[in-house]
């Protein structure tokens, strides 16, 4: 099983955004814990879609037991209201 840092590479990769995962209580997760399933979606979810329900549907079902934070091209946090397709264009306009 990969690292987390893998992960939250991964899902960089296939979402088109950064994410940063967290433990239950709010703590960071180290980016070399092990055993961490591995990302199973291979398409990115529709720009229709927003980030909470990205979590609720993607993230939390694959990673029980974790959150996670959401971050726009210029590194901030974004609300759970954003589209996803709204999220993404911040990363164009670099």
């Amino acid at each position: 099983m990969p690292k987390n840092e893998f992960n939250e590479k991964k899902i960089s990769a296939i979402e088109g955004f950064a994410v940063k995962f967290l433990h239950a209580a709010g703590r960071d997760v180290r980016s070399d814990k092990k055993n961490l399933p591995s990302y199973v979606y291979r398409r990115k979810a529709p720009g229709t879609q927003t980030v909470a329900a990205w979590i609720a549907g993607r993230f939390s079902k694959s990673y029980p037991g974790y959150k996670v934070v959401v971050f726009d091209g210029n590194g901030k946090k974004v609300h759970g209201k954003t589209l996803l397709s709204t999220l993404r264009d911040t990363y164009k306009s670099k």
